[in-house]
């Protein structure tokens, strides 16, 4: 299937998406299991939570890459759940595979959407002004940034060296 040629803005937005797959796992490495799960307070989210709900989120643009599955995770992680006591997660290994297994599908589904389906309506409305699927992934990777920011802040507070960007 030919492609048509993406714009500067379209390719910036895929090189984002590819960056966030890399820190995604960059963040998370070499954290334990109880670091994953400490809260610096009670209303904080931990790191394992927030990897859950990027992964959760990535889901959203499943239909790009024409994935036909459920999110396993969505009723723990999806927008406007919050971190719960007495709920059994899944654990940061399981979390980090989805998020690449689905992460490469969808970098795939992304290499072949066409320029006109990009420019064409999302399925969802997002608080950005552009109800385009460039709008939509422009605000996802927004929102990746901000929660990756949370999760290398959090790694810095459990005493762990910086988020490298290698």
């Amino acid at each position: 299937m030919q492609t048509a040629v993406k714009s500067p803005v379209t390719c910036a937005l895929f090189a984002q998406f590819d960056l966030h797959t890399k820190l995604f796992n960059n963040v998370l490495d070499g954290l334990s299991a109880p670091e994953a799960n400490r809260r610096p307070a009670r209303d904080i989210n931990n790191v394992k939570w927030l990897a859950g709900h990027l992964t959760t989120t990535r889901f959203s643009l499943k239909n790009i890459a024409d994935i036909d599955r459920p999110d396993p995770y969505a009723e723990l992680f999806a927008h406007g759940k919050s971190l719960r006591d007495n709920i059994d997660y899944p654990s940061l290994d399981q979390i980090r595979a989805l998020w690449n297994e689905i992460s490469d599908q969808i970098s795939t589904g992304l290499s072949r959407m066409p320029e006109n389906v990009l420019n064409g309506p999302a399925p969802a409305r997002l608080p950005i002004g552009d109800d385009t699927y460039e709008g939509m992934l422009a605000f996802l990777m927004h929102h990746e940034a901000y929660h990756i920011g949370q999760m290398a802040l959090l790694r810095r507070m459990l005493g762990r060296e910086s988020m490298k960007y290698d």
